[in-house]
C-alpha cells in the first residue's frame, strides 16, 4: 500500500472513531464529503435543533511526532460551535483510540504558545529557526488541561444541550427556529451524488428557486419539492423531487432523493453573496442589496 493511501485509511479511521463515539452519545453524527476544508463530521442533537462541526486529526500508531497540523490552527480564525478531536490510534490492537476534544480556539491557543516558544529558541549554531509550513503537536508538551481532555466530551456535550444561535435567512425574511424551507424563496444547493462508492467527489452546486414543498403524511420525514434548477440546461429546469430528510439543523436541510440511483442528496441552505462569489464568480453590484430581486432578474445566466 502506498504512503498516500495509508495516510488517507488513519484519516477515515479515525472520523469513524469520532463519529461511532458520537452516536453511542445519542447525537447524529455524519461525515463530510472528503476534503472538506472547514471540518470532518457533523454532530447535530436527535431533533436537529442544534449542532456542531468538527475537524479530526488522526495520529497513526506508527507516528512518534505527534499530530502535524496545518498552520490554518494558529490563525484563531474559528465560527463558534467547531471544535477539533485529536485520535491517538496508538493504543494496543483492539482498543478504543484515546480522543482528545478541544474548542477550537483552545486549542489554537496552545498550538500557537508552543510554536512560539519553539521558534524562540535559537538552533545550536546560534541562528534562527525558519518558519515551517505546518505545526506539530506532541502528547510529551501536554499539560494537564490537555490530559483532562482524554475521551472527555463536555465541551460537545455542553454546547449540543445550549439554545442554540438562530440565523438570519439572507435571501428572505428572518427564520426564527429550525431551518424552514419556503414557497417562491430562493436557496443555496448542493447537488451530491454516489458514483461508484465515491460520496461526494461528484458535487455540483446551484441556485435553487423553490416553487411548492409538500410534506408527506406517513411519518417518514418525507416532502415533495418543486424547484427551478438554475444551473441547468434551459428546458429542463423544473425539478420535482421526493425527498426524505436525513439532517435538519437552525441552517440547513439534508435530504436524500428517494427515486434517484445512484444516491443523491441535496444540501440546502441561505444563499449569500458570498457564496455565488465563490461557485460561480459572481459580484455583488454596488446599486443592489435584495440578492432575491437580482436572482429574479439574472437567474438565466447560470444555465448550464
Amino acid at each position: 500500500m502506498s504512503k498516500h493511501a495509508s495516510h488517507i485509511l488513519v484519516g477515515v479511521a479515525g472520523e469513524y472513531f469520532v463519529c461511532a463515539e458520537l452516536c453511542r452519545l445519542g447525537y447524529l453524527a455524519l461525515m463530510t464529503p472528503k476534503n472538506n476544508p472547514l471540518f470532518d463530521v457533523v454532530a447535530t442533537t436527535a431533533d436537529g435543533n442544534c449542532s456542531v462541526s468538527i475537524q479530526v486529526k488522526t495520529k497513526s500508531a506508527h507516528n512518534t511526532q505527534g499530530w502535524k497540523l496545518s498552520t490554518d490552527i494558529t490563525k484563531g480564525n474559528a465560527k463558534s460551535g467547531l471544535f477539533v478531536i485529536l485520535v491517538d490510534l496508538s493504543v494496543s490492537v483492539g482498543a478504543m483510540p484515546d480522543l482528545y476534544i478541544y474548542e477550537y480556539a483552545v486549542l489554537s491557543n496552545r498550538v500557537s504558545e508552543l510554536y512560539h516558544q519553539y521558534m524562540s529558541k535559537l538552533k545550536t549554531d546560534g541562528s534562527r529557526r525558519k518558519e515551517v509550513g505546518f505545526r506539530w503537536f506532541d502528547k510529551k508538551y501536554f499539560i494537564e488541561d490537555d490530559l483532562a481532555r482524554k475521551n472527555n466530551w463536555k465541551p460537545i456535550v455542553n454546547t449540543l444541550s445550549l439554545p442554540c444561535a438562530k440565523h438570519e435567512n439572507v435571501a428572505n425574511t428572518t427564520r426564527h427556529g429550525l431551518f424552514t424551507i419556503r414557497p417562491d424563496c430562493w436557496y443555496a444547493a448542493e447537488i451530491i451524488e454516489d458514483r461508484d462508492g465515491s460520496y461526494g467527489e461528484d458535487r455540483s452546486y446551484s441556485p435553487i428557486l423553490v416553487t411548492s414543498i409538500v410534506p408527506a403524511r406517513n411519518g417518514q420525514r418525507r416532502f415533495e419539492l418543486a424547484f427551478y434548477h438554475a444551473n441547468y440546461p434551459q428546458g429542463v429546469q423544473d425539478k420535482v423531487y421526493l425527498l426524505r430528510t436525513l439532517v435538519r439543523s437552525d441552517h440547513f436541510i439534508l435530504a436524500r432523493s428517494v427515486r434517484h440511483t445512484p444516491v443523491r442528496d441535496l444540501l440546502i441552505y441561505d444563499i449569500t453573496w458570498q457564496w455565488l462569489h465563490a461557485h460561480f464568480g459572481v459580484q455583488q453590484p454596488a446599486d443592489c442589496d435584495d440578492i432575491t430581486d437580482w436572482l429574479a432578474e439574472n437567474a438565466h445566466r447560470f444555465s448550464a
